[in-house]
């Protein structure tokens, strides 16, 4: 019975010393992968002060350790690639972003690719991938941001207005930063429009009326309709347009314009112009706008009269 104890405690003794070796090992296991996992995230963090410091190269070797360990493999490929973008190593920035596999990071390799690419001049590229960034999340101002100037880039004029209107509402572009975005995309659009008069009338008078009565859009329209031999559909928009801006709105190229306008009766446009020109009696271009308006109709001593009264105050 004494030998029968003796082998019971040996046993016993024997598997404690094998479940103690076993958590042992696991004990050894764990603090390896913690410190594998610390050891990443200190090379994360050292990347991001390096890379805020501008040690471009630095950053992305060190975010390049980061990327040996799950955890902060997506984040740190991302370090690298801005890294070197930043760094002028830009050929290898989209590579490192094409290491994030995707799920919850892929915006961020998205949105960084789109930048990088749209940055390069590679606006068609970059545009596909903002659209598909802009579909599944349509309130992120930054990706609609990017979004905007890619179809810019791309001369999509539709898409712009249709991007700008959510972009201007966030606050995140200045109203007269927004505005300028929008008038130029429907300019350009206005230039698109078939030569027809009355498609780029029905264009024109769509337009709000801060856009309507914008001098560079006036002037605009007033060119089209000149060149289609419609003086006087260009008189009125031009009219409109001065009437509307006011004497604190003034424009003395949209006045030059009114010089190429043939209406029914130049002695109508030419009473008009000398009441813009009481208002504003130095302005060259309205002098010479005048000097003109007074040849077509024959008053040859007025018309020398204001072309020398321009020439005086700005010789062309």
């Amino acid at each position: 019975s004494l030998l029968l104890a003796a082998g019971f405690a040996l046993t016993y003794f024997l598997i404690r010393l094998a479940v103690n070796a076993y958590g042992l090992r696991e004990k050894v296991q764990l603090l390896r992968t913690e410190g594998a996992r610390n050891k990443a995230r200190e090379a994360m963090f050292g990347s991001l002060q390096l890379l805020f410091s501008g040690r471009f190269r630095d950053a992305e070797l060190k975010a390049r350790a980061a990327m040996d360990h799950p955890d902060t493999r997506d984040l740190a490929a991302a370090l690298a690639a801005w890294a070197a973008y930043e760094g002028g190593n830009s050929g290898a920035a989209v590579p490192y972003l094409d290491k994030i596999a995707g799920g919850e990071s892929a915006n961020m390799r998205d949105a960084s690719k789109a930048y990088m690419l749209l940055a390069d001049g590679c606006a068609p590229e970059a545009l596909a991938l903002l659209k598909s960034l802009a579909e599944i999340d349509p309130q992120n101002t930054g990706v609609l941001k990017m979004k905007v100037e890619a179809e810019v880039a791309e001369k999509a004029w539709e898409e712009v207005l249709a991007t700008l209107n959510p972009l201007a509402r966030s606050g995140m572009l200045p109203a007269s930063a927004a505005q300028q975005i929008r008038l130029n995309a429907q300019i350009n659009l206005i230039k698109s429009k078939p030569a027809n008069p009355a498609v780029i009338l029905e264009a024109w008078r769509a337009l709000p009326a801060e856009s309507r009565y914008d001098p560079t859009m006036a002037s605009v329209v007033a060119k089209r309709l000149v060149g289609l031999g419609c003086g006087e559909e260009a008189r009125t928009v031009v009219e409109d347009a001065i009437d509307r801006l006011g004497v604190e709105g003034w424009d003395s190229a949209l006045a030059a314009v009114y010089a190429d306008c043939k209406g029914t009766s130049t002695l109508v446009q030419i009473e008009r112009a000398e009441k813009w020109l009481g208002q504003h009696p130095r302005d060259a271009l309205l002098l010479a706008t005048l000097g003109k308006l007074c040849m077509r109709q024959a008053l040859w001593g007025k018309a020398q009269s204001y072309l020398e009264a321009s020439v005086a105050l700005a010789p062309t």
